[in-house]
């Protein structure tokens, strides 16, 4: 009589056991110099983890993290522990990557839910949206790399509304223009302090005075950002030509 086969496949591990796995493969892997660059680690960590797991991940880094620290504190060998702290640089790789990752998504998800505040608002309405979003007081402060990737995305959106596929464009046209007008004038922010005869001041009255706002309005190349350099060196209300700007991109 045949012996019926009762084996039973092997149950998946967890993602717990899985990143675990991974953790010690990544220390294995330097260890041994397979480990090409920081940016190979990020990429690694990238492809294993599951969205939306990244809680079980942080537990498993902070426990190998812990358990070396507690093999590194309990060992008296000078060569085992030094190849134990060995372990704990290249998980410091490890979690160089991941708080890398935590900003990407951070980004990303940040850029998402603007783009959507930007679909769902009012056409006269998105400007002081846009404002409201780029606030600096807001939980979430979108650096240079963050709005450029907002640009990005808005510029890809494509809506059943033409109009409002239009109007986001504009709006990531003039995001990569401010970017270009702050990396180009950025240099140039303290300049004018040292440039000779200059006096030191905001509130020169004459066009020509040696005052700040003359001075960057000569390093900027957009109209509009010239043009409020200008009335702020007049010491004039930028009231009328607020008033008169319409171009959405130009704000």
């Amino acid at each position: 009589m045949t012996t019926p086969n009762s084996s039973q496949p092997s149950p998946e591990p967890s993602l717990s056991d899985r990143y675990s796995a991974f953790i010690d493969k990544i220390i294995d892997d330097t260890l041994k110099g397979k480990v090409r660059s920081k940016e190979y680690v990020y990429n690694q960590l990238a492809k294993t983890l599951k969205l939306g797991a990244g809680e079980i991940f942080e537990r498993c880094l902070l426990a190998r993290r812990a358990d070396i620290q507690q093999q590194i504190e309990a060992q008296t060998n000078e060569l085992r522990r030094a190849k134990i702290e060995r372990q704990g640089r290249a998980l410091s790789t490890l979690e160089e990557a991941w708080g890398k990752y935590q900003q990407t998504q951070q980004r990303q998800s940040a850029s998402s839910s603007a783009v959507q505040r930007l679909m769902q608002a009012d056409e006269g309405d998105r400007l002081s949206v846009l404002a409201d979003i780029l606030d600096p007081n807001q939980t979430y402060v979108f650096n240079l790399q963050a709005i450029e990737q907002l640009a990005q995305a808005l510029s890809q959106v494509q809506t059943e509304d033409p109009n409002i596929t239009d109007t986001l464009r504009r709006i990531a046209a003039g995001l990569t223009q401010g970017l270009q007008t702050y990396n180009a004038l950025q240099p140039h922010l303290l300049g004018w302090i040292y440039e000779s005869n200059r006096s030191v001041g905001f509130t020169q009255s004459k066009i020509n005075a040696n005052n700040p706002w003359n001075y960057w309005a000569n390093h900027v190349e957009r109209p509009l950002p010239k043009q409020l350099f200008a009335v702020q060196a007049r010491n004039q209300s930028a009231q009328e030509l607020i008033s008169n700007t319409i171009d959405l991109t130009a704000w």
